[in-house]
């Protein structure tokens, strides 16, 4: 289901719907959580960010059961790659603006907890890269988590009867300073290409981060923020590193960004809520390729 947001943005429910200072000063990140700015009308479909929200469409391609991630496509404009939940194949999906499957990719790394994804163009090599999040743990029983990196192909023939093997670059691993976590948001950072895991439980939801380049062994990540709410399910950094998205169940968390800021300050900053259509199974969340919109899905299998 594809969902839109207007006012610089279009939201989607494929759902389609809607960054830091250099300073090493010491920052507060206990459990204590800081004030969340309600927007007005936030339990409604206007605000002052957003107009109302429709349903554009609804993704019906079978192999699409539950989609759990979803990013806008950097070297197909206009396109959006997803995946599925654990216990479905590792395979990357192409979606069109209206959800329909157009290209389909096998990942030579296994899928055991797929639960988020991002693409970036990385400011060092010039390349566009997709990270999947291998990061969900519901049992909070991995010694580690996996994320995987590939370098993102052009399409060139949209055949959807056809599955194409897709190499990734490497898989790196990371670990919690205190312990196994589930986890369902990721975030890659364009600007620095720092990453950010966001978990779903314990309470307040935690940002941790590992800073790039990343080393070949275990990164061990660092907690930096606690965010006023649970449940994160999904997020997303827009195209030019300004603005940030996290969201959960209920509700889309937005923060902006000042200048180039490290952010790590951004989430110190009390976000603002947005409204968002009733999801009981919503997870994923991104920017659209221009960063007119944000789309978001729906979870919902044997669709």
């Amino acid at each position: 289901m594809i969902i839109k947001y207007v006012l610089k943005f279009i939201v989607a429910i494929l759902i389609i719907m809607l960054f830091i200072k250099c300073d090493d000063s010491p920052i507060d990140i206990s459990e204590k959580p800081f004030e969340i700015k309600i927007a007005e009308n936030c339990t409604g479909t206007n605000n002052d960010l957003f107009d109302s929200g429709k349903q554009l469409s609804i993704i019906q391609s079978p192999p699409l059961n539950e989609i759990s991630g979803m990013a806008a496509s950097i070297n197909n404009p206009g396109y959006y790659w997803v995946h599925n939940d654990s216990g479905n194949s590792p395979n990357l999906f192409l979606l069109d603006s209206l959800g329909n499957l157009v290209a389909t990719y096998r990942v030579t790394s296994g899928n055991r907890d797929w639960e988020d994804i991002a693409c970036v163009k990385n400011p060092f090599d010039c390349k566009s890269y997709i990270y999947i999040g291998d990061i969900g743990d519901n049992n909070a029983i991995r010694t580690n988590i996996k994320i995987i990196e590939i370098e993102e192909p052009k399409i060139v023939n949209f055949d959807t009867s056809i599955i194409t093997d897709l190499q990734h670059n490497r898989e790196i691993f990371f670990k919690y300073p205190d312990g196994a976590k589930d986890a369902e948001s990721l975030l890659i950072d364009p600007i620095s290409i720092d990453l950010f895991v966001i978990n779903k439980r314990e309470g307040f939801s935690r940002v941790f981060t590992s800073k790039y380049p990343y080393c070949e062994e275990i990164n061990e990540l660092e907690h930096i923020a606690t965010l006023p709410f649970n449940t994160a399910t999904g997020a997303d950094i827009s195209p030019d590193g300004k603005e940030i998205l996290v969201r959960n169940y209920i509700r889309v968390y937005y923060w902006t960004r000042k200048g180039r800021e490290l952010l790590k300050y951004t989430f110190q900053q009390n976000p603002q809520c947005l409204p968002l259509i009733s999801e009981p199974k919503g997870e994923s969340i991104c920017f659209d390729c221009k960063k007119n919109g944000i789309l978001h899905n729906k979870r919902s299998r044997g669709r």
